[in-house]
């Protein structure tokens, strides 16, 4: 929805090239804070997996899961593999906190995929250039892996968020 809005914003006040060349900028300048947010996900995510405390992942993870609709659903999946990678078998407790991570940024690329699929051509216009999605985009692969660890993680730890609808 919020692709949406900045979207129609955009539309009712340029035309032309001049407005491709400000939708060209505006992406341009998201990625360049997607790529910053993943960065620090990562970077929060490394020292709470070192000190085994989640609260200085907090407010990175509220980020992502408030701009879930906006950010590339296959980068978020990608980023929820690489999460998985990183977490290690020292504590049950521990690693069903990071797993829990995982599965709930995978069930927002999820939602966010769902909620793209049931659009027409014409509303997914927005998507499609913040996503870079089409037919050679999309990354059936990656959807496949992250969707059966999800499905294994909650069958062996009873993770709840695993099978949650937005």
């Amino acid at each position: 929805m919020m692709l949406d809005n900045m979207w129609s914003l955009l539309g009712a006040h340029l035309y032309g090239s001049k407005a491709q060349d400000v939708a060209d900028n505006l992406v341009k300048i998201f990625k360049g804070l997607q790529q910053k947010l993943f960065l620090d996900v990562k970077e929060s995510f490394k020292l709470c997996i070192g000190t085994k405390d989640m609260t200085p992942l907090l407010p990175v993870l509220y980020a992502l899961h408030t701009l879930h609709r906006c950010l590339s659903p296959f980068q978020l999946l990608e980023l929820v593999d690489w999460m998985f990678k990183r977490v290690e078998m020292d504590d049950l407790p521990t690693k069903i906190s990071f797993l829990s991570v995982g599965c709930a940024l995978a069930a927002d690329a999820f939602s966010a995929l769902s909620f793209y699929f049931q659009q027409s051509s014409g509303n997914r216009v927005p998507y499609d250039l913040f996503w870079e999605m089409g037919e050679n985009n999309v990354k059936a692969d990656i959807f496949e892996q992250i969707y059966s660890k999800v499905v294994g993680f909650a069958e062996n730890y009873e993770i709840d968020c695993a099978d949650r609808s937005h």
